[in-house]
Formats: C-alpha cells, structure tokens, sequence
C-alpha cells in the first residue's frame, strides 16, 4: 500500500486527492439511494477538508444532485458528477461556487438518448429486480437484485449488443460501459482521467492520489505518470497499489491525512 511519506501533515506542497464514490469510498447497496456517507466517510472527508495543502476531488458516476446535497458543504472540495459531464469547483474570491457543465456547448442528451431509454425499458420489463436510473447524461441499467445472478449477467451481455446495434444505427458517438451490476450508455465524450489530466495541468500539483474500483476509474490512473493510485476490490488494474475494501481505503487514507 502507499506510504504516507508525501502525505505528511503540514506539508507546503500543494497536492490533489480524486476519489471516486460507489465502491471506492462507500459499500455498494443494491438501490443506489441507499448507499448515503456512512460517519466514518463524513469524518475521513472533513478531515480532507481541513487540509489547507490538499485539494481534494470526489470524482462519481453519482448526479449533481446527490453530490450537492451530500458533499455540497465541504468548501474545499471540488465535486465532479456523472463521470466529468457537471463539476463544481470551492468558491474562489468573490466567485460564487456553482455547478457548470463540462462541455460549455454541450445540449441536452435526452434527444438522443431517447431511443435507448426505450431499449432498456424492455429490459427492466424482462428482468425482475433490474432498474434504470436516468441521468442528465446517461441512463444506467441496475441488476444488483436480481435473484438470478446469471441470468443478470447474460442479460447485462445482450443489453450490451443492442446497445452498440443502437449506437451504429444513431450514428452518435456514445459511449457504452458495464461493470459491478450495471450497463451505461452517455451521451458525453469525456472521461474521467480527461477530467483528472486537465485539472492537475491547470492546478500545477506537485503529488496526484487516484483512487477507484471500476473500468472507469482507470482512466485515471494512468497519468499522471508519478500519481499514487490504488484500485478498490478485485480484477486487472494499472493502478499501483490495491485496497481490498472501501473499508480498507478509507482506514489508509485517514492514516495517510494524520501521520
């Protein structure tokens, strides 16, 4: 696991923290809704917010929404939602903290993501237990109750297939992604390491921290080429060190902020 050395209390260099959420930070919960901060995550994130050299990031899949009403009082923190489609930045002088999209010319999604809700649709028709959550981005197909694992897993194979079949037939460079019982479809172009690389060029950082769990989070931890990054859980990574369990991360991290 990565040492604290460069996380040392006190430190002058001014360093930057990205956390991704579900299954990084916090167990996943079968409904999303569930999956609230626990204590222990509030004390580790206003721990992080204390820290005048540190600039930390929560990096989700999770909407704008939920990270306001949970994360919208840590001033230090930046908020990131939807993967890099909105962000929230601390309030700087006499700018007022507000969210902005990623892309200043980006359109409404729901146009084109209309024909995909309708096939997803089917699919929580067909699968008892599966739901869809809709974003301003994205719409996401949810199994994570579904009694048949299999049966989900196959499911999840096919919701895939119809999927780029949709996406060859609208001609619309959307991106489709699976991974810990769900399958996503956004309208965006970005990724999160995008997101990550474009901050830390604009912040000048001196030390990067990455961490995730998911397909998505690898983008992140691939530059920049010095980040301590750590993958949460199981499977193939490029992040440089693993934690077993949000549990774990969170326990290296209080005791990276407080050696």
């Amino acid at each position: 696991m990565a040492s604290s050395r460069r996380w040392s209390q006190g430190s002058l260099v001014e360093e930057a923290i990205f956390l991704d959420y579900d299954g990084t930070l916090r167990e996943f919960e079968n409904w999303p809704e569930a999956a609230v901060p626990t204590p222990d995550i509030r004390e580790l994130l206003e721990v992080m917010n204390t820290r005048r050299d540190i600039l930390p990031h929560i990096i989700s899949g999770r909407n704008a929404h939920f990270l306001e009403r949970h994360f919208g009082d840590l001033d230090r923190f930046t908020l990131i939602a939807e993967k890099g489609h909105q962000m929230c930045k601390p309030s700087s002088g006499n700018q007022i903290r507000e969210w902005q999209l990623w892309h200043k010319d980006f359109d409404s999604a729901s146009e084109v993501l209309y024909d995909c809700q309708s096939v997803i649709s089917d699919f929580v028709f067909a699968n008892p237990g599966s739901h869809m959550e809709l974003k301003s981005a994205s719409i996401v197909w949810h199994y994570r109750e579904m009694h048949d694992e299999m049966r989900g897993e196959a499911s999840a194979h096919d919701l895939v297939k119809k999927l780029e079949a949709l996406r060859e037939k609208l001609q619309k460079p959307l991106q489709i992604s699976s991974g810990h019982k769900i399958v996503e479809i956004s309208a965006q172009n970005v990724t999160k390491g995008e997101v990550m690389l474009k901050l830390c060029q604009e912040q000048a950082f001196k030390a990067v921290l990455a961490c995730g769990d998911d397909l998505s989070d690898e983008t992140m931890f691939v530059g920049p080429h010095d980040a301590i990054t750590i993958k949460v859980g199981e499977g193939p990574t490029q992040a440089r060190f693993r934690a077993e369990s949000p549990k774990q991360l969170r326990s290296v991290l209080m005791h990276m902020l407080t050696a």
